[in-house]
């Protein structure tokens, strides 16, 4: 905890230049990665609520629960 990997992987999303990114995450780090993503970029972050998808955002965060 706390040596910046959330912070080095968004960076390096950013550099890839893909269109779509896709972040599957513990429940708990969800907003977490939506404050850290605002803070690094001004591209779209969407958290998935159930079976509600927002095609528009450049990243997608949900959690492991929701994928089965």
């Amino acid at each position: 905890m706390g040596l910046g990997k959330t912070t080095s992987a968004v960076i390096a999303a950013l550099e890839s230049s893909a269109k779509k990114i896709l972040i599957v995450c513990p429940a708990t780090l969800k907003i977490n990665w939506k404050r850290e993503i605002a803070i690094y970029s001004k591209l779209k972050a969407f958290i998935v609520e159930g079976k509600k998808w927002d095609s528009d955002a450049t990243f997608i965060i949900i959690n492991y629960d929701i994928l089965k």
